[in-house]
Formats: structure tokens, C-alpha cells, sequence
């Protein structure tokens, strides 16, 4: 039941980004249309945020009671942008470290710590402007991560495999500067090349600030 309703609440994720993003972009159009001055897209964007994750979630991980928080680094660089500035893809790149994962060794039920740093090379962000001072966006991203011992224990293999999906409320304070405020899902694992797999699935929260320019 809980696998059900887990996969359940992500199917509604993606369903509701997807729809969320047609009625924004119409919104937009809209906007546009009416004052005949949409807002601008800027070529590059570099931002911080502090990530802190709930309780780990069973849908494709299997490591209960886990949990991290993370100091992410961020930037984008403008790909794409619509014609008539209804939206914009932008190309991401990130580095994080983990301040610390938490979890539970499944064999045991020990709870164990670790301390690592990851990166994620590859990603893309669909941003929408709502108004000159609120903007979302939704994107995803892939990268690896490596702790200071192997995860989850001596099975496992020094780099991890990650991928998230995430959407984000953007407020401006001025004219380079903006809060943000995202949900993530997020996975951890090590594509089955260690002798153990136990993976991560999280819903994560986080708070910073974007510069763009």
C-alpha cells in the first residue's frame, strides 16, 4: 500500500508540473499580449540553496529511515528561448556536499552517517516568467556522488549514480537578484554495479537565492 501510494504521489508530481506549465505558459501569453512587454530571459544564472530531505520513501530505492542535507551550488546557461519570451530551456550544471546522509543498514537496522560531495553535469531547466517579479521553473538532472567511505558499506562501490526531478518558485528582489524556493524528487544509487543496491528515493525541500545576468 505504501509502494502504491508512493508511486501514486510521484505520477501526480509529474502530471501536475505538466499542467502547471501549459496553464502558466498561457498565462503568460496572455500577459503579453495585453501589455505588448514581456519580461526578458538573461543568458546565464548562477544560485545557492540549502536542501534538507524528509524520511527516504520505498518507489525504486530500498533503504528505509534515511535522510541528508546538502549545500547545492548552481548554473544555468540559456539554450532556447521562445520567440514571443513565453518561456526558456536553459542548460545546468551543479556541485553539492553533503553536510550529512543519515540511514539504516537494512540487514542490521544500524543507523549509519556518511559525508560526501557530488556533482550532476548535465541538466535542463524550463523557466517561465509569470511576471517581471515571479518566475517558475521545472527541470531534471542526472550526476554522481562519492562519500568519505563506500555506501552503504563495504559492498558498495566509491561513486553513486543520481537523478532528480524539480520545480521551483522564483521571487526578485532586484534586478539581478531573486529567492528561490524548490521541491525535488531525488534518487540515489549505484546502478547494480555493487554487490549491494539499496538506492534512495527522497522528497526534498530547499531555500536560496538566484543571481542572473
Amino acid at each position: 500500500m505504501c509502494i502504491n501510494l508512493t508511486k501514486l504521489c510521484f505520477c501526480f508530481l509529474i502530471v501536475s508540473n505538466f499542467f502547471g506549465i501549459v496553464v502558466q505558459a498561457q498565462q503568460q501569453k496572455s500577459i503579453v499580449q495585453k501589455s505588448g512587454n514581456p519580461p526578458d530571459f538573461n543568458n546565464y544564472y548562477a544560485g545557492f540553496e540549502y536542501i534538507l530531505s524528509g524520511r527516504s520513501i520505498r518507489f525504486i530505492g530500498k533503504t528505509p529511515s534515511s535522510g541528508f542535507q546538502l549545500h547545492r551550488f548552481y548554473g544555468g546557461k540559456k539554450i532556447f528561448r521562445h520567440p514571443k519570451n513565453l518561456f526558456a530551456i536553459y542548460y545546468t550544471v551543479s556541485a553539492g556536499l553533503f553536510s550529512e546522509l543519515n540511514y539504516t543498514v537494512n540487514d542490521t537496522g544500524k543507523e549509519k552517517h556518511r559525508y560526501g560531495f557530488g556533482i550532476s553535469p548535465a541538466g535542463y531547466t524550463f523557466m517561465i516568467p509569470i511576471s517581471k517579479e515571479i518566475s517558475v521553473n521545472a527541470g531534471f538532472s542526472g550526476g554522481l556522488s562519492t562519500f568519505d567511505k563506500l555506501f552503504p558499506d563495504k559492498n558498495g562501490i566509491p561513486l553513486n549514480f543520481t537523478y532528480s526531478l524539480n520545480s521551483a518558485l522564483l521571487i526578485r528582489l532586484n534586478q539581478e537578484f531573486w529567492l528561490t524556493a524548490r521541491g525535488r524528487y531525488y534518487h540515489h544509487s549505484n546502478a547494480e554495479i555493487g554487490k549491494v543496491n539499496p538506492g534512495l528515493d527522497l522528497i526534498m525541500l530547499s531555500a536560496g537565492f538566484q543571481a542572473q545576468f
